[in-house]
This record gives structure tokens, sequence and C-alpha cells, in this order.
């Protein structure tokens, strides 16, 4: 492991000596050793005293990491990965952008025969005059606004 006097942590942090000794004075850092008057502290405690809101975001040591936890997890979601892709191959499961492209073509149909819907009926009911034929434009338009504004809750859906 490394050492570093105070003016060294300084040098490498960019922080000014009296705030390197300030912090580890508060961290109750002792020096690792001594050299002549100068005290020298590790590196990873030194670090950690100087940087405590990233110390915290790091494991502390290899007994915080169990590998046969991490393997199982990894096993797990290769497993879990697996499944999915063979949900697919069997159409049980549907990429989003499929049903995105499917949606969206069946929407876009809809959207246009409730475009031509008000002529079609001019054409078919002449005595339609046009407070009628405004109605049914301002029902379709706001269905088609109520459709765009439709927010899709999954919560719902569950168990279905």
């Amino acid at each position: 492991m490394s050492s570093y006097s105070i003016n060294k942590l300084a040098e490498m942090t960019g922080k000014a000596p009296r705030t390197i000794k300030k912090r580890l004075t508060e961290a109750k850092l002792e020096p690792v050793r001594q050299e002549g008057r100068t005290a020298l502290y590790g590196s990873v405690d030194a670090l950690a005293a100087l940087y405590p809101q990233e110390a915290a975001k790091r494991p502390t040591g290899s007994s915080d990491i169990d590998i046969d936890v991490e393997k199982a997890r990894e096993t797990k979601a290769r497993a879990d990965g697996l499944e999915i892709k063979n949900a697919v191959s069997r159409r049980e499961l549907v990429p989003v952008g499929v049903v995105e492209w499917l949606v969206g073509g069946v929407c876009a149909k809809l959207a246009s025969g409730l475009e031509s819907l008000p002529v079609k009926l001019k054409r078919r009911c002449p005595k339609l005059n046009a407070t009628d034929l405004h109605l049914i434009d301002s029902e379709i338009t706001k269905w088609r606004n109520e459709m765009a504004d439709m927010d899709l809750d999954f919560d719902e859906y569950e168990g279905k």
C-alpha cells in the first residue's frame, strides 16, 4: 500500500494542506509511519477520509462481496434471459417494437376511416344538415383526442 505525506495528498487532490490535515484529524486517522518529521498516511484510508461520500459508495473490503451470491445472481439473470427468448420464439411474448408498429398501423387506419366518415355520411344521407355533420365531426375529434391522450396502465392489465 502506498503512503503519502499531507503535502503530497494536497498536490494530488488539489486541496489545501490545511484542509487535508483537518479532514485526516476529523477522521482520527493515524499515520502509518514517520519519515523524519513527516507523517505518512495510507493512500486508501487517507483518500476515504478526504472523500467520505465516495468512500460510502464503494465496498470497504473483499468480504463485502460474496462471490457465490454474485455467481447465483448472474446465473439467474442468464436463465431469465433465456426464458424470455424462448417465450418470444414460442410467440408467447412480442417485442415492444412489434407491438408499437402494429398498434400504430391500426390507429392510422382507424384515424383515416374516422376522418372520411362525415363525407361518406353526407353522400349516403343527403338529409343531414351542416349542424348534424358538425356534431359528428366534433365527436370524432373528441374521441381522436381521447385516444391520443390515452395512457397505458400496465398495472391495470396485470393478472388478465
